[in-house]
């Protein structure tokens, strides 16, 4: 299931080349991108949910989420957060349409868009997450 992120990396470094960097993170926040050349992509791995299981438990649906979020940096309308917004808007659209209903690898069915959390604004730094999710079958390795 995690190995998808590199999958999801690998596909963002191939398809959007305006991004300077595609970067993995266990978590993001405005402190988390200080030193990182921008504008970049951090992948990050936002757990996962059950969509079905079998009556004993034995095997499961489940749909792991990830959250590509898109990192900018305009210091122009900083206080605004117009300039960051509009260099964001391009890069936004192209990760969507590289990740939407791509297959990362046979097992694990095509990402889809969710609902992702709220932009982070602040100091010129825009933080712009775009959400997706990933079902794939899980079963009970068998008894030896």
């Amino acid at each position: 299931m995690l190995e998808v992120e590199a999958l999801i990396r690998q596909r963002l470094v191939a398809t959007v080349p305006d991004l300077v960097g595609v970067h993995s993170a266990a978590a993001l926040g405005i402190d988390d991108v200080g030193g990182k050349k921008l504008p970049a992509a951090f992948v990050v791995n936002d757990g996962y949910r059950v969509l079905e299981v079998t009556s004993h438990g034995a095997a499961a649906r489940i749909a792991a989420r990830w959250l590509v979020i898109v990192v900018v940096r305009a210091f122009a309308q900083a206080a605004s957060g117009e300039r960051s917004r509009a260099d964001a808007g391009p890069l936004v659209m192209e990760c969507l349409r590289a990740l939407m209903g791509w297959q990362p690898r046979v097992g694990v069915q095509a990402l889809q868009p969710v609902t992702p959390p709220a932009p982070v604004y602040q100091d010129g730094i825009l933080l712009y997450p775009l959400a997706f999710e990933a079902a794939m079958a899980v079963q009970r390795r068998g008894d030896a």
